[in-house]
């Protein structure tokens, strides 16, 4: 690992707080929904759909003009008069109707789409075309409903979509619309790196029976989670979410280029995904509970400065949390358990992971290419595969005071650079495999050492995740500054180390460091 000055060490901290600490004001203007209106009955649509008809594939302006003319549909491609493709019964495990890179008019209606294997095909694709209208039509059973990608001026109206994986999907298109329409089982998915690819008009639709809250630039607002049944807030900021079991959908709750938004005590299971938070900064999630989703429990992708804290992530198909770019994060006081995998960490910095039970995942903890991060005292316990691995140039980073013990494959491996596994004082690890007398060899290529290691007698842990009232603002703010210690006391700890400081020198520092380390740990947590 590169030294790292403490001075510029000190001076990333107190930036660190005091972005932490910064509230930001704003007008509120929200985009949310009412209820359904104007819906079709399944039986209504069935009723004029006739026939089967084979998959339609559409590229371009003219291709659309010359099948419109083979198969007369109505229309000419204008605004007035658009290209009408109506009262159709497609059934295809591949794709019912792909549109590519038109921009005539056109609209699909009062047809059925189907497939006779679950979760397999795409029932209707508009793929960088404008203009396009589906209305009044009822797709089951798809993999994905609906995809409008790289498209704008869609609309998407009075439509049924039921047991589809991804019900709706806006990804990377703009000036979209959803409106009037019955998701069952499924929800809407959207993807976009600027506020432009998430201003959508998604208004009247219900999931599972209810609302299905857009919130679109809101600002300062408090959201009952009990009245929607999938909540999505873009370009938010200051904005609550409180309660409510948001489950069986696409995905839970999302968040997108938010600012200072927090999540109080929801449930989102058995889903596709629990929640996505991307692309914000100061998220603060506290008392939720994510289980038994198809892919993860949560994940922080491109989001700093979040918080989770108090949580259950269980029974997840794929990670209980996927953390990825989503520097000084911190990860407390929760419990990870029987997912497939427990927590994911990618690229990440000064990330602090702290107070939580970790058990019975396959991976444990995996960390890759995370620089400077905090893991302390963790029970990570009884996980199929490995309790703890650093692999993929993970530099810098700390494990001290953790229990590590009665991983089926391997406590811990460390394949980074100068990782510290203990405090260089007094305080290592807690392993189910130390025979005592001595220092503990950490398995890897980096060739690791705890100093100070002691003998794990039990994997009882003292995590509860609904211990007292819910953390506010205040409280996070204590929790970075503690974390803005703690990470300078890491710097300080491995510039120690790695200088020729003098035997006395270094000893006094180390062990005034060490003192400062666990008071505030203690303190703080």
């Amino acid at each position: 690992m590169k030294d790292c000055p403490l001075d510029a060490c000190k001076h990333r901290i107190a930036l660190l707080v005091l972005t932490a600490a910064l509230v930001l004001t704003a007008s509120v203007a929200a985009k949310s929904d009412t209820g359904l209106t104007n819906h079709r009955t399944t039986h209504e649509i069935h009723s004029t759909a006739t026939g089967n008809h084979d998959p339609i594939w559409i590229d371009g302006d003219a291709d659309f003009a010359a099948q419109a003319a083979s198969e007369g549909w109505k229309g000419n491609g204008s605004y007035d008069f658009p290209f009408a493709i109506e009262n159709l019964s497609i059934l295809s495990n591949a794709y019912c109707i792909w549109v590519t890179n038109v921009n005539a008019h056109f609209v699909i209606r009062n047809s059925v789409f189907s497939t006779d294997v679950s979760y397999e095909g795409r029932a209707i694709t508009f793929s960088s075309t404008r203009n396009g209208v589906v209305d009044s039509c009822l797709l089951d059973s798809f993999y994905m409903g609906i995809d409008v990608h790289n498209s704008e001026d869609c609309e998407l109206m009075n439509i049924t979509v039921i047991e589809v994986q991804y019900g709706v999907y806006f990804a990377w298109s703009k000036h979209c619309t959803l409106m009037d329409s019955r998701l069952v089982h499924t929800g809407l998915i959207v993807e976009g790196d600027t506020i432009d690819e998430w201003n959508h008009t998604v208004v009247g639709n219900t999931v599972n029976g209810k609302a299905m809250g857009y919130f679109l630039s809101a600002h300062d607002l408090m959201v009952p989670g009990v009245d929607y049944g999938q909540i999505v807030l873009a370009g938010c900021s200051r904005v609550e979410i409180h309660g409510g079991e948001l489950g069986d959908t696409t995905v839970g709750i999302t968040m997108a280029l938010c600012e200072d938004c927090s999540v109080y005590d929801s449930v989102l299971s058995f889903g596709v995904y629990g929640a996505t938070i991307a692309k914000s900064q100061r998220t603060f999630l506290d008392g939720i509970t994510a289980n038994s989703n198809m892919i993860w429990g949560i994940m922080l992708n491109d989001s700093y400065s979040s918080v989770l804290a108090h949580c259950l992530f269980s029974g997840n198909g794929g990670w209980g949390i996927w953390c990825i770019g989503s520097d000084r994060s911190y990860i407390a006081n929760s419990t990870i358990g029987e997912n497939s995998d427990g927590l994911v960490c990618i690229d990440l910095q000064q990330a602090l992971v702290i107070g939580n039970d970790i058990h019975g995942n396959g991976h444990g903890v995996d960390m890759q290419f995370c620089r400077d991060c905090i893991l302390i005292n963790n029970t990570i316990c009884q996980n199929t595969v490995t309790g703890l691995e650093l692999e993929y140039e993970c530099t810098g980073n700390l494990v001290c005071a953790n229990t590590i013990g009665w991983n089926n494959e391997c406590n811990a491996q460390d394949d980074g650079i100068n990782n510290l596994w203990d405090d260089g004082n007094a305080l290592g690890n807690s392993w189910s495999d130390y025979s005592g007398g001595g220092d503990y060899q950490i398995p890897g290529s980096a060739g690791s050492i705890d100093h100070f290691p002691s003998k794990a007698t039990s994997t009882s842990s003292t995590i509860t995740t609904d211990g007292g009232s819910p953390w506010n603002w205040n409280q996070m703010t204590q929790i970075v500054t503690a974390a803005a210690v703690i990470t300078i006391v890491v710097f300080s700890i491995l510039i120690i180390r790695n200088r020729g400081t003098g035997t006395a020198d270094r000893d006094h520092i180390s062990n005034s460091l060490c003192t400062n380390f666990r008071k505030c740990v203690c303190s703080s947590f």
